[in-house]
Formats: structure tokens, sequence, C-alpha cells
């Protein structure tokens, strides 16, 4: 008897990226077939990210990212931020989003799975 794969959901706020979603908002992210899907709880709003536009996925400690983004100390150890780098006709946008260390585990499995859609380019 076949199973077919569930897809794994993974809860997360949404910190800066998407047009519709307030900062610090809760949503969802669902990786399907060829799809990056980010689901906004109440009042629901679905966007959909192709996954051959993904770039690179990120995962940072809370301090990590402050420093890289901010350029300031972060204070919280127990939180971790996704950053998703995608492109858009030619330019590159980010969407990011933040968890606790339970989601981490599953944000450096997202990292690990996306190494980068690498094509050729001209700089």
């Amino acid at each position: 008897m076949l199973f077919k794969k569930k897809n794994k959901i993974i809860k997360v706020i949404h910190y800066d990226g998407l047009k519709g979603f307030n900062q610090n908002y809760p949503c969802t992210i669902e990786i399907k077939d060829d799809i990056f899907e980010i689901k906004k709880i109440k009042p629901e709003m679905i966007v959909k990210l192709p996954k051959s536009k993904i770039i690179k996925i990120d995962s940072l400690r809370d301090n990590e990212f402050m420093q890289k983004y901010n350029h300031s100390n972060g204070t919280n150890n127990m939180k971790y931020y996704l950053i998703v780098t995608y492109k858009t006709d030619n330019e590159e946008k980010e969407i990011i989003f933040w968890g606790t260390a339970k989601e981490a585990i599953q944000f450096n499995k997202l990292k690990e799975q996306y190494n980068g859609n690498i094509e050729n380019y001209i700089l």
C-alpha cells in the first residue's frame, strides 16, 4: 500500500517582506510540490512562491540577524529568523519570518534543502 507524503506545515511569525501581512503576525509555511505557500491566519490570505524563484534560504539566531540586517545587537537568545531570498523579474527580494528554538530545527532543514537555484548569469 502506498502512502502519500504529507506536507509539513511550519508555524512562524511574519517579520517583513509580504504585502497584507502585519509585522509580528502569525502565519504558516507549507512546502507543496513546486510551491512555497505562506498562509496568514485571520483573515486568511495565501501567498504562493514558486520554488524555482527561491535563490536561497538562511536561518540565523536573533543576535546574528540583528547584526547583519539592523547593525545592532540582538537581545533574545530564543528567537530565530528564517530569511527566504527569491528573484522576481531582475530583482532579489526577501521574506523574513521568526520563530522559537522549536522552529529553528525546521528552519535549518529548509536551509539545507535550498542550497540555491544556481543558474547562468551575467555580472
